[in-house]
């Protein structure tokens, strides 16, 4: 009886051992698991950032054009970019120079378009791909492809390409600015893939969530190509990454937001021939198939914006083999049907004895509701085309 009653009370020990061991386990590894399993909430886009007012009744159409530096003392650049700042200024930002052989160093400018006075400051450089490498500290070759955002903040974020070889080499590099341009925190490179952190690229305008992380379209080049949306926290860090399409022939995506949920990705076709497209119900979480619109790509970026009105606009080479021709073309319909309304360049194939190239254009529409156009003009100048929304209703009539 003796026995029997000790036995008894270890086993019941080792019982409540057992329980206590469960519910200190639980208590450990239960929240974690339960996080893993709550359903994130609804993704959503914040067209609100840096919306545009509305134009006054009857507003009469405006146009103009301008060079940003009508004598740069550069061979070539590439690549501009355009962002509004919180003051209401346009800062513009482009790659100059080809690569780093031979001594030669590439950089990116900036200069800053005062509103009020309606004129270009002058040019300064913002960075190179040697001061990059030194921040970095790590080893860049050549930069590219500068996009802009302004935060909610007021801060500016740079983002841009560097690589030390083939862009199959690129990674993204983050610069800052609390002061409208003038100065610019140490590049910090964002982590896209933990194995090399290799062959991710931007090209195109970022996009602002309604929690305040950023979509930042980008696309991937090694082995082929395909483009992604990259979900960001407003300091840099990757929160979650979505390819809009697996295929191996689009690429350099404009991400235009449609509403809170829905986007149209415009895409650079590898392989000439259209403009491709995909949408997404969801904010980007999933994408659908991809297809071509009317209007032809000579491989070579094309990007699109939504304006104040619900449009679409988009800027692209009107050409299947050549980028001597730009043009605007406009959809009233979420991207389904495309009207060609006006050219900025047409048909002059030759300057001084090279072939034209007019290519890279950006779009942004400021908050005062003027929409501004950079692209790189026959291959030498950066060329800036302001509108505003009565003149293209009177356009694309």
């Amino acid at each position: 009886m003796l026995a029997w009653t000790a036995t008894t009370v270890i086993d019941r020990s080792a019982s409540l051992g057992g329980l206590l061991l469960v519910a200190v386990l639980a208590g450990v590894f239960l929240p974690p698991f339960l996080d893993g399993w709550r359903p994130e909430p609804p993704r959503r886009f914040d067209l609100l950032a840096g919306a545009a007012r509305g134009e006054p009744d009857g507003a009469a159409p405006v146009y103009s054009e301008r060079f940003i530096d009508p004598q740069p003392s550069w061979p070539s650049l590439a690549t501009p970019a355009l962002g509004e700042l919180a003051n209401g200024d346009l800062l513009a930002v482009w790659k100059v120079g080809e690569s780093d052989e031979q001594g030669r160093n590439v950089a990116l400018h900036r200069a800053t378009y005062d509103h009020r006075a309606g004129a270009w400051r002058p040019v300064h450089p913002l960075t190179s791909s040697r001061r990059t490498q030194r921040e970095l500290g790590r080893l860049v070759g050549t930069l590219a492809n500068p996009v802009l955002l302004t935060r909610r903040d007021g801060a500016v974020s740079l983002f841009y390409v560097t690589a030390w070889a083939k862009w199959s080499t690129s990674a993204i590099a983050l610069k800052t600015s609390r002061d409208h341009g003038e100065t610019w925190s140490p590049a910090r490179r964002i982590v896209t893939n933990p194995v090399g952190n290799l062959a991710t690229l931007v090209k195109t305008a970022p996009i602002h969530y309604s929690d305040g992380s950023i979509g930042l379209p980008a696309y991937h080049e090694l082995f082929g190509v395909f483009p992604q949306l990259l979900r960001l926290s407003p300091e840099g860090e990757l929160l979650d990454k979505v390819r809009i399409h697996r295929g191996q022939v689009s690429l350099q995506p404009s991400v235009v937001a449609l509403d809170d949920r829905r986007a149209l990705a415009l895409m650079r076709n590898a392989y000439k021939g259209r403009i491709l497209t995909a949408g997404t119900s969801d904010a980007g979480r999933h994408w659908g198939p991809l297809q071509a619109i009317d209007l032809p790509n000579p491989n070579a970026p094309a990007i699109g914006l939504r304006v104040r009105d619900g449009a679409i606009l988009l800027a692209f080479n009107n050409s299947a083999v050549s980028r001597d021709h730009l043009s605007l073309a406009l959809s009233r319909d979420g991207g389904q049907r495309w009207s060609v309304f006006h050219a900025f360049e047409e048909g002059v194939r030759t300057w001084n004895g090279a072939l034209v190239n007019f290519s890279y254009p950006y779009l942004l529409q400021a908050s005062d509701g003027m929409i501004h156009v950079v692209y790189v003009w026959r291959g030498a100048l950066v060329k800036h085309v302001s509108f505003n929304e009565a003149w293209i209703r009177e356009r694309a009539r």
